[in-house]
């Protein structure tokens, strides 16, 4: 089920909840139950600015008919982020930020499963300035993340030219 609202011409939210129940019988007698809840929405900044927002909760319980335990996870991610596509009026002088979080109960590398991610991003926060002259873009930014727990920092600086035809 899911709802979808503009409550101003420059604005557009979205929610929905869905949920599932599955059963299996038989040689083994199985169970997977899903809730999910979602908002998300846009507001635009003017003429060139965009605010825009997202939030997930996700459960899952599974149990398998061996007599183990049921599997119970939950996560929950979501992200705010703005966009500017002419920075203080400039032609092609481009902003944007964002920040994004998780909580995703993720298998480990550690408890032995070489199929899990390599590293966990609990949250990070990001930010660019791009700048476009014909065929040369020049791109300045840094993200601070939560990675597994500890803190990073990056900066970074890029000058790329295109070649071919535009």
């Amino acid at each position: 089920m899911g709802i979808r609202v503009s409550p101003a011409g420059n604005s557009e939210a979205f929610f929905s909840a869905s949920a599932s129940d599955a059963r299996s019988r038989g040689g083994l007698e199985d169970t997977f139950q899903l809730g999910n809840l979602q908002a998300s929405g846009q507001l635009r900044a003017g003429a060139t600015g965009l605010f825009s927002a997202n939030l997930t909760a996700q459960w899952v319980r599974q149990s398998h008919g061996d007599g183990n335990t049921p599997e119970n996870r939950r996560q929950l991610l979501g992200s705010l982020a703005y966009e500017n596509y002419r920075v203080l009026g400039v032609p092609r002088l481009r902003f944007d930020a964002s920040l994004n979080f998780t909580d995703a109960q993720l298998a480990s590398r550690l408890e032995g499963d070489v199929d899990a991610p390599r590293q966990t991003v609990n949250r990070y926060f990001q930010q660019r300035v791009l700048y476009t002259i014909g065929r040369l873009e020049l791109r300045v930014g840094m993200r601070i993340a939560k990675v597994e727990g500890r803190g990073e920092t990056q900066w970074f600086l890029r000058v790329q030219r295109q070649f071919g035809d535009l």
